[in-house]
């Protein structure tokens, strides 16, 4: 009975409030006031809908202007055959919202008391959470509610609730409820009386429900019958997010020259019907009277046909979700940072969620850019703490609570949450919980490690317990310990080692440890150290397993860095052994054949690759050798010895391939040669301006028994030459008491001047020059040119001709350089043409003389003719190897070995002051001498120059 009694009040509330509400003038702007009558109704849903639009305008549907959930209250201000014009006051804002709501969805005040005990069920069926924070938002407005309603509980039996207007509905209607609620927990002599009206009450719902879901499919055909105009030919219906501010339904299908029928807010909700490529048709209602409009297709976005759930990070710091899809719409709710949002699909640019605001849930929107998604698949990752600490976020956010801390190096474990967090669970006094670790905070695992062997670096080498050099260490390794451990992290590997027989897992710094070569190659080379030894581990300071003397050959393969491997015996069993790189020089790969020239005296081929080992053979300073490349500082070499073949070897810093350059230091200056060398009347063939004194000239001719001729009109400037009494001269020029007269226009030798007999002294002048050179050239080497290489040469030069193997057989006997034995008789016989080159009749005996030797210049002819007779050069062959024998005699085994020396003799100069033996006394006769010389050495395919380079004190 005491239901029955309150379900009587609760009308009669009713009644008071129907009577004393009154509606805005503004809601009713188009309805007379006498006729206004308004009801009071609560939102509800059918199976298939969670929450119930708010319809701006007809026709239906138009653009939504919110979202109405189950239990919501509305006040009827006009009620037609399938909508209803109500008016929303929302309890948190106090906004009044007007709209069109499906009748179907209208439960009046009379019905709805009977069905108020249902709303906390189909609230709950419903009810989603966007995050943790929502739930507790959810449970703190529950417990706000039930303290209000216990209070309102209490306050009732001894007072009339004090309310007007729409608080006065809500409040009697959550009373009614309270009261109902609270009678079945205290009445417990009606309980039967109670089931009864329940089981009556839940076969009234069912077919209410059926009647509602019928009545609302009843009218979405009507609808779509009124739609007809607009959904023509299936067309196929959108909903779509306005993008413009305003976006406009137009008139007709133009922007510029059409007529705007209406426009909405960017981020309305809006729905409409393909037409064309460019163009939505739609239908609006302006003053009651229906019109089709178009929607340009680049002023909405059309939702997405199947959303899909996802779950995301809040990137702003206050993340909203906004009642539109626009960021100029108000924020429904906003988080922090790092937040874990959920939410679905809904445009390309936007997500749609759901939002509670004090226990009722709102849809809202948030931008796609202010949230970053999580990875669909995640992938589960070791890895390795890299923070002092390093800690488990309750959000992805570093400003966020830290659930849990680790140590660096620790070992974690999570998966792929977003671009840059991880995810994980922690337990917190049993319970587990969520928690993101920011990526930069950890290093991940290799996810294939390889194994690797490699030798310890630290002394000693440390495996830890955890992948950090602070944590405890697990097992200690002496210097050169070979290991074996796998890949785990940039900069650790991991490894096991047993602790009282338990295997136990642990971490290797990878600066600590040296790998080994993952594909070793076998090299041969040699030992380098007196002894090299073969050590038991990678490490100089490990037990020797065996030694080998300098120079031995070895075979090992490479191992690491720093050390071969290689194996040796042991009273006959193997072992495996290092060798440090530093100790074995390995062998070329690819021997080539080399020529070179040995600039030790002597140059020897050693037995082993050692300078200690015995010599198989020597070789003179400047000997053309030619070998095979061995390795960095050996040349392997073939030498036979009483017609045995040996291998040897050669150090390669006896060996040469460029021009060697030797220099001999004079203890005299240039000007000191200079006035030595005025003393031995030097030659030349230049031209001169030359002078004699006028007195002894008389109508052109000589009156003194021998007058100078001079190179200057005084007599300070040096003799040229002399004139005798009576000889003619041709006067040019008078200059003073001076004639300048013609002397030298034959270019006849005469004595040079001392600036000309600097410029050739002066070895500075020609050091440089790579064909004057040639005058530092040691002339006690042979070129080791072949016959046909000269015979090239001397091809077309008279006698000289074909007689390749006579100058190089020449300077094999006597020590001469056989390309200078060439220059010099080529300059001696004209090219092989002068008289004593092509045969000289003395004595009934015909005699050649390739090098002047015997000739003077008071008796050139005879004088040679008969040295050539007396040494019985009776051949060509023969004047060219005997010849040579008097150079080599004369001048290049007395120290004159090169043409500079032979010239100017700088050692007796230095030894004695006085010029001592000079080949020539010509200033140019060494100058000339190289041309030959220069183009010769060119026809080889390679040499050596061995230069003297004289070196005058300054």
């Amino acid at each position: 009975m005491n239901t029955f009694k309150k379900i009587c009040l609760v009308i009669f509330v009713f009644t008071l409030v129907f009577q004393s509400t009154s509606l805005p003038i503004f809601a009713i702007s188009n309805v007379d006031q006498d006729d206004i009558h308004t009801v009071n109704a609560t939102i509800v849903t059918t199976e298939d809908e969670i929450e119930v639009p708010l319809y701006k305008e007809q026709p239906i549907p138009s653009e939504i202007i919110l979202n109405l959930n189950q239990n919501d209250v509305v006040l009827i201000l006009e009620k037609m055959d399938e909508f209803s014009l109500v008016e929303y006051k929302d309890i948190e804002t106090k906004k009044i919202t007007q709209g069109l709501v499906d009748n179907a969805n209208l439960l009046l005040a009379d019905e709805n008391i009977e069905n108020e005990a249902d709303t906390d069920e189909d609230k709950n069926d419903h009810s989603e959470t966007v995050t943790e924070d929502d739930s507790l938002d959810e449970s703190k407005d529950s417990t706000e509610e039930a303290a209000e309603e216990e209070s309102s509980d209490s306050n009732s039996q001894d007072q009339t609730p004090d309310v007007t207007g729409d608080d006065q509905v809500e409040e009697s209607i959550s009373k009614s409820t309270i009261d109902s609620a609270a009678d079945e927990s205290t009445d417990n002599n009606d309980s039967a009386v109670t089931k009864d009206i329940e089981d009556s009450k839940s076969i009234t719902d069912e077919n209410k429900k059926q009647k509602m879901d019928d009545k609302k499919n009843q009218r979405m055909m009507t609808f779509s019958s009124k739609t007809s105009k607009v959904a023509t030919n299936n067309q196929v219906a959108y909903y779509g997010v306005a993008l413009q501010n305003p976006t406009h339904i137009y008139a007709s299908q133009s922007v510029q020259s059409s007529n705007i029928l209406k426009s909405y807010e960017q981020g309305s909700i809006l729905k409409y019907y393909k037409l064309n490529d460019s163009w939505y048709e739609t239908g609006v209602y302006i003053n009651g009277n229906y019109h089709i409009g178009y929607i340009h297709k680049s002023h909405v976005e059309n939702t997405i046909q199947n959303p899909e759930w996802l779950n995301g990070v809040a990137l702003k710091s206050s993340t909203p979700v906004y009642t539109k899809a626009s960021t100029s719409s108000k924020a429904l709710k906003s988080y922090p940072t790092g937040s874990i949002l959920k939410y679905s699909t809904f445009s390309n640019n936007w997500y749609q969620t759901g939002v509670y605001i004090n226990g009722v849930k709102k849809t809202g929107y948030i931008h796609k850019f202010h949230v970053e998604n999580a990875i669909q698949n995640p992938v589960w990752l070791d890895g390795v703490a890299l923070k002092s600490p390093t800690s488990v976020y309750t959000d992805a956010s570093t400003s966020s609570k830290a659930l849990k801390s680790y140590p660096t190096g620790s070992i974690l474990k999570y998966s792929t949450f977003s671009n840059n967090w991880y995810q994980t669970g922690v337990y917190i006094n049993g319970v587990k919980k969520t928690g993101y670790i920011h990526k930069s905070h950890v290093e991940n695992a290799i996810q294939n490690p390889e194994w690797l062997n490699g030798v310890a670096l630290k002394s000693p080498t440390s495996v830890y317990t955890d992948a950090s050099t602070s944590s405890k260490a697990l097992k200690s390794y002496p210097t050169g310990s070979i290991l074996t451990y796998s890949t785990f992290s940039n900069n650790w590997y991991e490894t096991g080692v047993y602790i009282n027989g338990v295997k136990k897992t642990g971490y290797i710094h990878k600066s600590h440890v040296e790998n080994a070569i993952q594909n070793p190659e076998w090299l041969n080379g040699v030992a380098l150290k007196s002894p090299t030894s073969v050590y038991t581990d990678a490490s100089i300071s490990s037990k020797a397993l065996k030694s080998y003397p300098t120079g031995s050959i070895l075979t090992y393969s490479t191992f690491s860095n720093n050390w071969y491997e290689t194996g040796v015996y042991i009273n006959g069993v193997k072992k495996t052994g290092y060798i440090h790189k530093s100790h074995a020089e390995t062998i070329t790969d690819n021997q080539k054949s080399l020529s070179g020239y040995g600039i030790k005296n002597p140059t020897k081929v050693y037995s082993l690759a050692s300078k200690q080992s015995k010599p198989l053979k020597v070789y003179n300073y400047g000997s053309k050798l030619k070998f095979k490349t061995f390795t960095k500082n050996w040349y392997e070499a073939t030498v036979y010895i009483n017609g045995q073949k040996h291998t040897g070897y050669i150090h390669t810093k006896d060996i040469t391939f460029e021009d060697i350059a030797v220099k001999t230091n004079y203890n005299l200056t240039l000007a000191d040669a200079l006035e030595i060398q005025k003393t031995a009347n030097p030659q030349t063939t230049n031209e001169y301006n030359t002078f004699v004194s006028k007195d002894w000239i008389n109508n052109n001719k000589v009156t003194a028994d021998v007058l100078n001729v001079r190179g200057g009109p005084s007599t300070s400037y040096w003799v040229v030459g002399q004139l005798t009494k009576g000889q003619h001269v041709t006067v040019l020029n008078e200059s003073g008491g001076w004639y300048q007269i013609e002397y030298t226009k034959k270019h006849q030798f005469v004595n040079a001047s001392p600036d000309d007999v600097l410029q050739y002294l002066n070895p500075n002048n020609f050091v440089n020059d790579k064909r004057q050179q040639f005058q530092f050239l040691d002339l006690s080497r042979n070129s080791a040119a072949t016959a046909s290489v000269l015979n090239k040469y001397l091809q077309g030069k008279g006698t000289l001709s074909g007689q390749g193997k006579a100058f190089i057989d020449a300077g094999n006997t006597h020590g001469i350089s056989d390309v200078y034995l060439i220059s010099h008789a080529i300059l001696e016989t004209g090219n092989g043409s002068s008289t004593l080159a092509t045969g000289v009749n003395y004595r009934g005996v015909t005699v050649y003389n390739m090098f002047g030797i015997g000739a003077y210049d008071s008796c050139p002819i005879d004088c040679g003719a008969k040295k050539a007779y007396e040494e019985g050069w009776t051949t060509p062959y023969k004047a060219i190897v005997g010849g040579a024998g008097f150079i080599g005699n004369s001048y290049i085994k007395s120290g004159l070995n090169t043409l500079y020396k032979m010239r100017w003799n700088p050692q007796a100069m230095d030894l004695t002051g006085a010029y001592g033996k000079q080949y020539a006394t010509d200033i140019g006769w060494a100058s000339k001498q190289v041309n030959s010389m220069y183009n010769l050495y060119q026809q080889l395919d390679s040499y050596v120059l061995f230069l003297d380079i004289p070196v005058y004190r300054r």
